[in-house]
């Protein structure tokens, strides 16, 4: 998905090169933009992310250790300070995920956002470059054929992102994963329990 998207995008460059030297530096100006953008959002998305997954895992290991610790569940006293702990960590956990969530809603509605303003600045400027062609200015044809390309470079980052929020997302999850997978084990200690 990644490949097809970034040679679409690249197509659609080679095509505004070909066309006009006015059309292609605004596309590369909006494409790098756009890169900019996304590159900015994604790596706060995985600090996110990882905050998330850390929060979530010491709400695990305190449930763990709660469970497993019979002298804390006995101990009346301590219970209350046990379950505002355990209070403190779901409220970190939910926050974390709706903030992980509400992230990456604004991030894919954010590539369109870019593009429909890229759009209406070619627009708002075509008094300026549309005329018969001469002295360096745009037929219309190029210039409706430049805002199609300009969308259509809109609606191809949106779908790169799109594939690249699918990869941060695996990421993060064998991120996960191998933190687990890494994690000290306790089979020796229930060995020795066993045999004795």
């Amino acid at each position: 998905g990644v490949a097809s998207h970034a040679g679409k995008l690249l197509l659609l460059l080679l095509w505004a090169l070909s066309t006009s030297a006015l059309v292609f530096p605004p596309l590369i100006f909006v494409l790098v933009v756009m890169v900019l953008r996304m590159r900015a959002r994604e790596r706060s998305a995985t600090l996110l992310r990882l905050k998330s997954f850390k929060t979530y895992d010491m709400l695990m290991m305190h449930a763990e250790n709660v469970t497993s610790n019979f002298n804390l569940v006995r101990d009346y006293a301590q219970r209350t300070a046990e379950a505002l702990r355990m209070d403190a960590l779901i409220t970190d956990v939910n926050y974390f995920g709706n903030a992980v969530n509400a992230h990456s809603i604004a991030s894919t509605q954010m590539v369109g956002v870019i593009s429909t303003f890229f759009v209406a600045a070619l627009m708002a400027t075509s008094p300026w470059l549309v005329g018969d062609g001469s002295h360096g200015r745009l037929t219309i044809g190029t210039f409706l054929a430049s805002l199609s390309a300009v969308k259509s470079m809109g609606s191809e980052a949106e779908a790169l992102f799109q594939s690249i929020m699918q990869i941060q997302l695996s990421v993060s999850s064998l991120l996960k994963i191998t933190f687990y997978m890494n994690m000290d084990t306790d089979v020796g200690e229930r060995l020795a329990m066993n045999r004795r």
